[in-house]
């Protein structure tokens, strides 16, 4: 195999592999946030954290959607 061939095979799977990790610090990161119990609280739940997992389901929802319509496994 050609070096071009390889190195464009690995730049759409080197972006996808980015963006589920930002996805991944973001439920990480809320659930810790969420756990501390720190900052103002709407029902018992701290506004930041339900924020954070509200942005990291949008992330998701959105790599999920870009996945299919790539139409690549």
């Amino acid at each position: 195999m050609c070096p071009t061939i390889i190195v464009s095979e690995f730049n759409p799977m080197s972006k996808r592999i980015s963006a589920s990790l930002i996805v991944v610090a973001f439920i990480v990161a809320s659930a810790l946030i969420t756990h501390s119990r720190v900052g103002p609280h709407i029902y018992d739940i701290p506004l930041i954290g339900s924020t954070a997992f509200t942005i990291a389901g949008i992330l998701g929802i959105w790599l999920v959607y870009s996945l299919i319509l790539s139409g690549r496994p």
